[in-house]
């Protein structure tokens, strides 16, 4: 059996709606909040089509794929929130940099 580690979502970027020719495509897929999801292979095995994912850990202190993508795409992230990304050993320099910059420099106050 395979196992795999979700590391972050996919989100869609500039490329995507070029592709999809459709004004708008971007926004219209973060308002649907279905992130796709990057994999980690941790163990190496067969996987086919329909076969189902099942949990069998989750790490201490982690983010759900969908509140990462939440997050990356507000701008109102809570000053708490912001100090978890960027104290967080497992979330990548590039990701917290990106995280920085969608907020534009810093945690706004939530209204």
């Amino acid at each position: 059996q395979a196992k795999v580690q979700a590391t972050i979502s996919r989100y869609a970027g500039f490329l995507f709606e070029k592709k999809s020719e459709l004004a708008g495509a971007r926004e219209e897929f973060f308002a649907i909040e279905r992130p796709g999801i990057y994999f980690r292979v941790v163990e190496e095995g067969l996987v086919a089509v329909g076969d189902e994912f099942v949990r069998v850990e989750t790490a201490k202190d982690s983010v759900s794929v969908l509140d990462y993508f939440r997050d990356y795409h507000s701008k109102k992230m809570s000053s708490a929130r912001f100090e978890f990304y960027m104290g967080h050993d497992l979330v990548p320099d590039m990701i917290k940099n990106r995280i920085r910059a969608s907020i534009e420099g810093g945690p706004k106050p939530l209204a």
